[in-house]
């Protein structure tokens, strides 16, 4: 892991993938799925911290259809 991203340490690393990896699938396990309730506060604190120009299009931004189509057992 050093090799790719030499800046953090191994722990640190692991302490973040802990943290963060839980948001990357919903209630179901389902991978991909984008939570309004999390992605509205997360696209004001993007524009809050000047990530983005502003927050008002969020909304638009993002599909969740696609993910219906992917061909059954290619989890």
């Amino acid at each position: 892991m050093e090799r790719v991203i030499p800046y953090f340490s191994r722990p640190l690393i692991a302490r973040s993938l802990s943290l963060v990896a839980p948001t990357w699938t919903d209630a179901n396990g389902n991978w991909g799925v984008i939570d309004e309730t999390r992605m509205g506060p997360y696209a004001d604190w993007l524009a809050r911290h000047k990530a983005v120009p502003h927050a008002r299009d969020w909304r638009s931004s993002y599909t969740n259809d696609l993910l219906a189509t992917a061909p059954a057992g290619a989890e």
